[in-house]
């Protein structure tokens, strides 16, 4: 039976104690990393649950490790991380009494958690961090799969926002499985569907697709089994491959499938394989991504895609660790024919402020995405490819028409830029028109109640076409029904938030706006 240990509460950089140095006791590049991340985030202190039973590593343990003659436990210890020097024992006493101060003070400096697994070779279970303070607020971050945490010590609640991240242990789980893993903790997926464990993904991805192995230990998933996988645990995989010859992705079609679904919520499996002399094929899952920079050199009269400039994407590798920033460059490699083609390359980049901060930059790892595979809703059937290419042809006709018009009047042509996402229809009337009408109360009560009452009803996810100026300013968002093939999709409506566009819009014909941007919301 497992005996009752007394919580560790002790300053981060005590080396003394194996669970609290990870860079110096743990030995592994992804203790390496984690250290230097939590450095990063200025972690001053730490409070450790010597006996956690986790829910991953118990269904883990019950797969595969207690057969083993090696005895393992069926234990963990959880390190919980705080910024805050003033995290003693006294504190946390005062905390769990109920003291309000105490309470502010553990959960305004609380970093994230980490669960250290019985596993020598692959410790890191379950481990979710808070981002960095984003220090490039004109190119913000997005990491809108990010979800809240709750972590519960002796009746208190600390909270973190983060998507868990975990080391492969290559017993029940393969790199596949763990961007499996790290997907379904998304915050695109409410509480109806529990989140799976490791071992649940890997006996899913081989119930009806076996791989010709053993289920345990498991080395590593096809790109049929992931997609089984995703379907037997209630979601479908949507699928976006590579663009160019040998299954490669150009850097623009990459950027903008990327930013598509992370921007929706939706993390992505991305497979492919490591960039030296001996490639090896492995999977990561990308979590965030860093806006574009504004689009320079403007041309009149074209249409721009608002992510095909899209630099920096954040990635859960487990073979390093979570949120690490890769940079997208385009690389030359040679075709079949001996002509030069260019391909999307993942650079992995220290950022300059913790390399002067830390005075060390990291290894440096390539990838070379050549796979996309996403876990989405059931209902949404709209292929992000074939929508993103409706959009640009929208688009195009939208702003052919305009400039038609720009020019009987003697007016400067104007330049568009569209984007897509996928959101719920909630998250939209709620979250996205509270940050596009923000501080315009009234307004937004209008749109919304427009939305409501004048719209028919529209499904639950909405595919979304916004098309924007070149300086951002929103003036349309156009919403789609995603609950229909890709040729039967419909048009529900146009949010215009921009009164000269729409000024334009009233010029044209009224019945031919209908049928390509369905009815119309004013929210000007």
């Amino acid at each position: 039976m497992n005996q009752p240990q007394p919580l560790i509460i002790s300053e981060y950089s005590d080396a003394s104690n194996p669970v609290i140095s990870l860079k110096n006791q743990l030995k592994s590049p992804q203790s390496v990393y984690l250290d230097e991340y939590l450095i990063g985030l200025g972690a001053k202190t730490i409070i450790v649950e010597q006996n956690y039973f986790d829910r991953d590593y118990l269904d883990e343990f019950s797969a595969f490790y207690c057969l083993s003659a090696k005895g393992y436990p069926n234990t963990c210890k959880r390190v919980h991380f705080f910024s805050s020097e003033n995290i003693t024992k006294d504190l946390f006493n005062k905390a769990i009494g109920g003291d309000i101060n105490s309470l502010e003070e553990l959960n305004s400096s609380y970093l994230g958690f980490t669960v250290i697994r019985p596993i020598e070779t692959a410790p890191f279970g379950r481990t979710v961090f808070k981002w960095y303070v984003d220090r490039s607020p004109d190119t913000p971050r997005v990491t809108n799969p990010s979800r809240e945490y709750i972590s519960n010590i002796a009746g208190i609640e600390l909270k973190v926002t983060g998507l868990a991240w975990q080391q492969q242990d290559t017993g029940v789980a393969a790199c596949a499985t763990i961007g499996i893993w790290s997907m379904l903790h998304s915050s695109a997926f409410d509480s109806r569907h529990a989140i799976p464990t490791t071992s649940m993904i890997t006996e899913a991805a081989n119930n009806s697709v076996p791989g010709g192995n053993r289920v345990y230990p498991s080395y590593s998933l096809s790109y049929v089994q992931i997609q089984e996988a995703i379907n037997q645990l209630g979601f479908s995989p949507a699928v976006s491959s590579g663009n160019l010859p040998g299954k490669f992705f150009s850097k623009a079609r990459f950027a903008n499938t990327c930013a598509a679904y992370i921007r929706s919520g939706y993390p992505l499996l991305i497979g492919g394989m490591h960039a030296d002399d001996s490639p090896v094929g492995h999977a990561i899952c990308a979590v965030g991504f860093r806006e574009a920079a504004p689009i320079k050199n403007i041309v009149n009269g074209r249409i721009y895609l608002q992510d095909e400039h899209t630099d920096y994407i954040y990635i859960h590798d487990d073979n390093i660790g979570p949120n690490v920033r890769f940079k997208l460059i385009e690389e030359n490699y040679k075709l079949s024919d001996g002509r030069a083609a260019s391909r999307c390359v993942l650079v992995s980049e220290t950022p300059d402020y913790l390399i002067e901060e830390n005075n060390e930059s990291r290894p440096i790892t390539r990838f070379i995405p050549s796979m996309v595979i996403t876990a989405v809703h059931k209902d949404l059937r709209v292929s992000s490819d074939i929508f993103f290419q409706t959009g640009i042809e929208l688009t195009n006709n939208i702003n052919s028409a305009l400039n038609l018009l720009l020019q009987a009047n003697q007016q400067e042509e104007q330049s568009l830029v569209c984007s897509t996402r996928f959101i719920m229809l909630k998250d939209y009337t709620s979250t996205e028109l509270g940050r596009q009408l923000d501080q315009q109360s009234e307004l937004l009560a209008s749109t919304r109640l427009q939305l409501q009452e004048n719209i028919p009803p529209m499904s639950l996810h909405l595919a979304i076409l916004r098309i924007a100026l070149p300086n951002a300013s929103v003036l349309v968002d156009i919403i789609f029904d995603t609950t229909d093939t890709d040729r039967n999709r419909s048009v529900f409506c146009h949010v215009v938030f921009d009164q000269n566009f729409n000024n334009l819009l009233n010029v044209l014909d009224e019945n031919q706006i209908k049928k390509i941007m369905g009815l119309h919301v004013q929210a000007f």
